[in-house]
């Protein structure tokens, strides 16, 4: 199957906006222009490259908040064998989650991390496996590096900037370049593998985008051909 994702990888996208908030420097005492922009998290299938989830942060939040409800979400619907990430996302609760879903996680520890400290907690655990067994992480690791072509493919394809300015606005701008990015990709499958896709009723306007983009792609595969 297309959308079967084994050893998704996550990581951020960050997206810019046309607009600017005024900011007060307090160390020059001057005012001076800061552009606006969101955070775009992604769980992205590293085989697929498709993208199972996303959420929208303010550019000033913090990344691991986000962590637990996309992995839960996304295991909702798939199989997910090992949750690899930044150490943006590094925390005990984002360790502790892949304990209680029996999901590998694989997030890099910062230099400043402690030792372990035999504690039990699925925290300890991976910073001993992290430090036992580097060469293997990085092996483990890897995968996440190839599934960083879908952060690339969304700032190539769709590269203008958010354009509208309310947060929940930018939200459903942002969104909608990934349900473009993933129907995109679906197209792609379609074309290359000769496949058959069956929608349910409600889905069936995605379908004919689908045919669509499938139509469009051929030509232009015929263009650069000729």
């Amino acid at each position: 199957s297309v959308l079967r994702y084994t050893k998704p990888g996550k990581w951020l996208s960050g997206q810019t906006s046309r607009w600017y908030d005024r900011w007060l420097d307090h160390r020059l005492a001057t005012e001076s222009d800061r552009q606006q922009w969101v955070k775009l998290h992604l769980v992205v299938g590293v085989k697929s490259n498709t993208i199972a989830r996303a959420a929208i942060s303010p550019g000033n939040h913090h990344d691991h908040p986000y962590f637990r409800p996309l992995v839960i979400e996304t295991a909702r619907h798939f199989d997910v064998d090992a949750v690899l990430a930044d150490m943006g996302y590094s925390s005990r609760s984002s360790h502790e989650l892949g304990r209680q879903l029996e999901v590998q996680v694989r997030i890099p520890f910062k230099s400043n991390t402690r030792p372990p400290s035999n504690d039990g907690s699925a925290w300890d655990a991976d910073l001993r496996y992290f430090l036992e067994n580097y060469e293997q992480f990085l092996v483990e690791y890897h995968p996440r590096s190839i599934g960083e072509s879908a952060n690339s493919t969304l700032k190539r394809v769709f590269p203008e900037k958010i354009r509208t300015k309310s947060f929940v606005a930018q939200t459903n701008e942002a969104l909608t370049k990934v349900v473009a990015y993933n129907l995109r990709v679906l197209a792609r499958e379609v074309r290359m593998r000769d496949l058959v896709i069956n929608l349910p009723e409600d889905a069936l306007v995605l379908e004919d985008c689908v045919r669509q983009m499938v139509e469009m792609r051929s030509c232009q595969a015929l263009d650069q051909a000729a």
